[in-house]
């Protein structure tokens, strides 16, 4: 399923993960059961699919914590955050994003704490905070930089120049017709997953 997902071949690779979940009741293996339920919901997302999407991602969320796999539950709360961010609900968004944080955090997972920050930015940004979306780009770029994945680096990078260009002219400059919600969008696209 990671293969066809990768080469954006999302219907084969929905096909594969529904074969991993059969395989996986199957021989007992929960915790393949929790991520495979993960990607599916992965599917559903990159579809713009967000009831389904979500809706596998809580599955996955009550199994992961009936299992007690904090770093699973972490990318699932970055993910489930993620959709209620594309609807529109940065407080619900920021709340699985701070369960999130706290997680990877106890994990030690620089790479997801790092995505997390970033995705964290866009809300702060949504919501003209630009401080705080600068301070949150710049501590993920900082963990990037510390482990070296250096397109990520150049990325956050990009962002921080974009805030303080805002910063500067003020905001309100920022919006136009859609709000800030789409400039965040047409400029920065989706939160990572």
């Amino acid at each position: 399923g990671l293969i066809h997902d990768a080469r954006g071949d999302l219907e084969n690779a929905l096909a594969w993960y529904e074969r991993s979940v059969a395989l996986c009741e199957q021989v007992g293996d929960k915790a393949g059961l929790a991520t495979t339920y993960n990607n599916i919901g992965m599917i559903h997302d990159a579809r713009g699919d967000l009831e389904n999407a979500l809706a596998w991602y809580e599955i996955d969320r009550k199994l992961s914590e009936e299992l007690g796999d904090k770093a699973g539950l972490a990318t699932t709360y970055n993910n489930i955050a993620a959709i209620h961010y594309a609807r529109g609900e940065l407080d619900a968004a920021l709340g699985w994003y701070e369960r999130s944080v706290a997680l990877k955090e106890q994990v030690g997972d620089k790479a997801g704490l790092a995505t997390t920050l970033h995705n964290m930015g866009y809300i702060a940004l949504a919501k003209r905070d630009w401080a705080g979306a600068l301070d949150l780009f710049t501590r993920s770029r900082d963990l990037y930089a510390g482990i070296g994945l250096e397109k990520d680096v150049r990325e956050e990078e990009e962002m921080m120049r974009e805030v303080k260009k805002r910063m500067e002219k003020g905001q309100a400059e920022v919006g136009g017709k859609g709000g800030v919600m789409e400039w965040v969008r047409g400029l920065f696209g989706r939160s990572k997953t």
